[in-house]
């Protein structure tokens, strides 16, 4: 049963973000949000989770991926969203 619900997790998620990338692809405004949306809510949940967990070592962990999306979430508001035809 653990499997079965694994597999249908990892299908649901690699079925979402594959439109998400087929959005991106096609210039749709709505999959930026969405990324834009997931670096923050996933930089800082991460590493907030990393700060509070720190001396778990696999908690600690979760700083560097936490880092990464916050780096990401930066840059795109640094360098906003433009289309193909500008």
């Amino acid at each position: 049963m653990f499997m079965l619900m694994l597999a249908s997790i990892i299908l649901f998620f690699l079925l979402i973000h594959s439109l998400i990338y087929i959005a991106h692809y096609y210039d749709k405004s709505f999959a930026y949000s969405y990324t834009k949306l997931y670096a923050w809510s996933g930089g800082i949940l991460m590493t907030l989770f990393a700060i509070i967990n720190l001396l778990t070592p696999p908690a600690g962990l979760f700083l560097i991926p936490g880092a990464i999306l916050l780096f990401i979430a930066v840059g795109m508001k640094r360098f906003p969203f433009k289309s193909k035809e500008e």
